[in-house]
């Protein structure tokens, strides 16, 4: 049989193999009006999904690289439940998924709402979105890239309760480990972020949001305005442009102005064109902090440089009393509180020997302080001391009076008053060389005094009319 067959002349072409990645072309899904719901018992997980409508467009999906390319996603009145009851049991699991590439070209939510419960971690959540509009053109966590266009969210409302969860083990401590850097290993590009008619609440352990208080373990924040650009964070750097900020306060604080240009590295922190409002609280100006690096502020802030220029600023003492009520009942800061105080404030050197250029503040027309000098240990609270060569306290009899009355000491005050001359001292002690000059003549002081439970003085006193 062989001797009689044909030689086989055909050529057999060989394929080469395909070694670019598999990838599949998915299209476009349409879904609407279908619930899936899961739920485990031994492992205490429930989720539960009401979908209204999902529409999804695929541009490219490549398995080996681990891309999905999102053309356009579209989700409408949908309801997402999640709940965990039980803690997680640890993973042992120790095979290495390589991380995606994703690429959502347009995402858009519209009447979704949410619900997240882990028990075991104290955390809940929950939200309602009428509207949500983003464009995140790059989320590649292989390379740490993150590029977002836009993100708008619109008359919606979140809600975050923590609760404190203490450890097995509550006897370790954890120290910060301050020779690593807190820099993260990300790139994010974000062109802009944009909030409208917001509400966010936060609590912690059950507190309660109230008026006429502020709380910071519960925070409501309504009518939540946001316009956020040109944020950036790359090689050990973050620059943004904060363009509009403001919000009301269930405690009766308003935000109501906030903008500036935010710039932050390894080594120097810059806040320009500030602008802040808040109820009658206001204040311009710039701000400039230079370091060895960000570890060394946080454990050695007191080694940092200050250049702080604030050209105007207003105080209104009533704001305190909504952070702490209790103060009100404190007659000299009710006193002080019926008029704002009004000045400038220029600040420069190390936190630890800041420099006060001349600063004045008004209360009133007729009333003000003026100071010079330097703020020593501002890092250190408890020793604080101060050396002002210059100082002077202006006022008036009519002024005074609202906080002292002349018949309850039998003295009547002068028609006008000013005291200045030189401060030096702690918070317990101070050196002093003033002169009082009123209407009623001239006192001169020279000594020394100690605030302890009683005010005690050692010097010299002059008097003339």
């Amino acid at each position: 049989i062989d001797a009689f067959a044909t030689a086989d002349t055909t050529s057999v072409s060989q394929t080469p193999q395909d070694t670019t990645g598999v990838q599949l072309n998915l299209g476009d899904f349409e879904f609407s009006d279908f619930e899936i719901k899961y739920e485990d018992a031994v492992s205490g997980m429930l989720a539960d999904l009401d979908l209204g409508k999902l529409s999804l467009r695929m541009q490219e999906t490549n398995l080996e690289r681990m891309l999905f390319d999102v053309a356009e996603t579209r989700i409408q009145n949908t309801q997402v439940v999640y709940c965990q009851t039980k803690p997680l049991p640890p993973s042992t699991d120790t095979t290495k998924v390589p991380l995606p590439i994703l690429n959502i070209r347009d995402l858009v939510l519209d009447q979704v709402n949410f619900e997240y419960d882990a028990a075991p971690q104290g955390i809940q959540a929950q939200g309602e979105i009428a509207s949500l509009e983003t464009q995140i053109p790059l989320i590649d966590l292989q390379a740490n890239v993150i590029t977002v266009d836009q993100f708008l969210l619109n008359n919606s409302a979140i809600a975050l309760d923590l609760k404190t969860i203490e450890n097995e083990d509550s006897s370790t401590e954890v120290k910060a480990n301050t020779s690593e850097s807190i820099w993260p290993p990300f790139t994010i590009a974000v062109d802009h972020i944009g909030l409208t008619n917001t509400k966010i609440e936060y609590t912690l352990d059950g507190a309660k949001p109230s008026s006429g208080r502020f709380n910071p373990n519960a925070i409501a924040l309504s009518d939540l305005n946001l316009d956020l650009e040109a944020v950036s964070l790359k090689a050990q750097r973050l620059d943004a442009v904060l363009n509009t900020l403001y919000f009301n306060e269930i405690s009766g604080i308003t935000l109501e102005q906030l903008t500036l240009n935010l710039s932050v590295s390894d080594t120097q922190l810059g806040v320009n064109d500030l602008a802040f409002q808040l109820n009658q609280n206001a204040l311009e100006g710039s701000l400039k902090l230079d370091y060895s690096s960000l570890n060394t502020l946080i454990e050695k802030p007191g080694n940092a440089r200050l250049n702080l220029n604030l050209p105007s600023v207003v105080l209104d003492l009533n704001t305190l009393f909504q952070i702490t009520p209790e103060l009100r009942s404190n007659e000299y800061l009710a006193t002080l509180s019926q008029r704002l105080l009004r000045g400038r404030l220029n600040l420069s050197g190390k936190l630890d020997a800041i420099d006060v250029a001349p600063t004045r503040f008004n209360w009133g027309r007729q009333t003000s302080l003026a100071v010079q000098g330097s703020i020593y240990n501002a890092s250190a609270p408890e020793n604080l001391a101060f050396n002002l060569p210059v100082y002077s306290v202006t006022s008036t009899k009519t002024d005074i009076e609202k906080f002292v009355a002349s018949d309850s000491l039998g003295v009547q005050f002068p028609k006008n008053i000013q005291l200045k001359g030189s401060l030096k001292g702690t918070t317990s002690r101070a050196i002093t060389k003033s002169t009082l000059t009123t209407t009623d003549g001239i006192v001169t002081l020279d000594g020394r005094a100690n605030f302890g439970d009683n005010l005690d003085f050692e010097g010299k006193v002059n008097a003339s009319e």
